[in-house]
C-alpha cells in the first residue's frame, strides 16, 4: 500500500449528502411493510442518494486506484433495483387476479382478505423477493464500507460495515432494518470525519 495525500473535498461533500439522504429515504420508505405500495420501493429519494454516493465513491476509487468501494456499491445498488423491479412484476401479477373480484383499487388491497391461493403466493413471493434483494444489497454495501475503512482508516466505516453485515443476515426477520439504520448513521459520521485533504491508502494492484 502507498499513502497518498489526496484532495477529496468534493467526494466528501457528495458522500455526506448522499449518506444523509439514504438515511432519510430508508426511514420514509416503508414499502417492505406495506404490500400495496411495493412498487414505490424504488423511490426517487433513494435513487438520488445512490447516485450521489456512486459519484463520491467513483472519485475516491479513481484517486486511490482501488475499485472496491465503487464496484461494490454499484453491485449493491443494481441488486436493489433488479430485485425491486422483479418483486413489483410479481406483485402486480398477483393483484391483477383479485382487483376486479374485490372491486377495489390496488392501494386498498389487504392480503388478509385475499382468498385466491395463487394470488397469495404471488404477493408473498413479492415480499420474499424484496427481502432477499435487500439482504444481498446490504451485503455488498458492507463490502463497500469495509473497503473505505481500509482506504481511509476511519473506524466509523468499519463500524458501518459490521452493522450492515448483521443487517444483511437478519433482514428476512425484519430486525435487520434497525441494524441498517445504525449502519447508515455510522456512514454519515465517517464521511463527516473525512478531511478535505486526506491521506488515503492507494492500492496499485486494483484497477477501476
Amino acid at each position: 500500500m502507498i499513502i497518498l495525500s489526496v484532495d477529496i473535498h468534493t467526494e466528501k461533500k457528495l458522500g455526506l449528502l448522499g449518506s444523509v439522504i439514504a438515511l432519510i429515504g430508508g426511514v420514509i420508505n416503508r414499502a417492505f411493510l406495506h404490500v400495496p405500495y411495493l412498487w414505490h420501493s424504488i423511490s426517487p429519494v433513494m435513487l438520488i442518494a445512490c447516485i450521489l454516493l456512486l459519484i463520491s465513491l467513483r472519485g475516491i476509487s479513481s484517486k486511490t486506484s482501488d475499485s472496491r468501494p465503487f464496484n461494490n456499491y454499484l453491485i449493491s445498488s443494481a441488486t436493489w433495483v433488479f430485485f425491486n423491479i422483479a418483486a413489483t412484476a410479481v406483485f402486480l401479477a398477483g393483484i391483477s387476479r383479485i382487483t376486479n373480484e374485490l372491486n377495489l383499487g390496488t392501494d386498498s388491497v389487504n392480503i388478509l382478505y385475499i382468498h385466491d391461493p395463487i394470488a397469495r403466493i404471488f404477493i408473498i413471493s413479492a415480499i420474499f423477493l424484496v427481502l432477499v434483494g435487500l439482504s444481498i444489497s446490504f451485503y455488498f454495501e458492507k463490502k463497500t464500507w469495509r473497503a473505505m475503512y481500509e482506504i481511509t482508516g476511519i473506524k466509523e466505516f468499519d463500524n458501518a460495515a459490521t452493522w450492515f453485515k448483521w443487517g444483511a443476515l437478519t433482514t428476512i426477520v425484519f430486525i435487520g432494518f434497525l441494524f441498517v439504520f445504525i449502519a447508515r448513521v455510522f456512514v454519515i459520521i465517517a464521511f463527516n470525519k473525512m478531511s478535505g485533504n486526506s491521506e488515503l491508502r492507494e492500492n496499485p494492484t486494483s484497477e477501476i
